[in-house]
């Protein structure tokens, strides 16, 4: 018979902890495609743009209790949307292969698309190791834009002629 064990839940703790960005993000870091990225200045600058949780279990975490703070979070820790981190994950990926990659992102380093400008314009995305590949003199930069719809405006790929459908980056 299979043993059962009572266990008790303080749910009303886990909804304010699920309302905030959790602690390990900026003292363990993250890891993305096998790829390792420290976000800690991303983390403060998200308590600075979102607020932060102000008592209770997540007291001093970034606040994620809005749509635009999720939106905000996830911007902020892609490398696709994000140049230093872009440029910190190819650095991570120097030192395990020995190739020189930083270079891919290194211009756009101080890089970082906000969800203005998303709601405001498309906006192009930066070459990351856990994204897209780089483009080669403006190629394929019409179809590699992110928006807030989730679409290139109108942006069809050759394939999709059939279809009302739009390709995203």
């Amino acid at each position: 018979m299979p043993k059962l064990v009572v266990v008790e839940r303080d749910y009303p703790a886990f909804a304010a902890r699920m309302a905030a960005l959790g602690p390990l993000t900026d003292t363990a870091g993250m890891a993305t495609k096998g790829v390792k990225y420290m976000p800690d200045e991303e983390v403060r600058k998200l308590g600075e743009v979102n607020g932060t949780v102000t008592s209770g279990p997540a007291k001093g975490r970034p606040r994620l209790d809005k749509d635009t703070h999720a939106c905000e979070m996830i911007l902020a820790l892609s490398g696709t949307t994000n140049g230093r981190l872009a440029t910190q994950g190819f650095e991570d990926l120097e030192k395990r292969t020995g190739v020189e990659l930083a270079d891919l992102s290194r211009d756009e380093g101080g890089k970082r698309v906000t969800f203005p400008d998303v709601q405001s314009r498309p906006t192009g995305v930066i070459t990351s190791p856990s994204g897209r590949a780089p483009s080669t003199a403006g190629a394929g930069t019409r179809r590699s834009r992110s928006t807030s719809s989730g679409s290139s405006r109108g942006t069809r790929s050759p394939a999709a002629s059939t279809s009302s459908s739009t390709t995203t980056g």
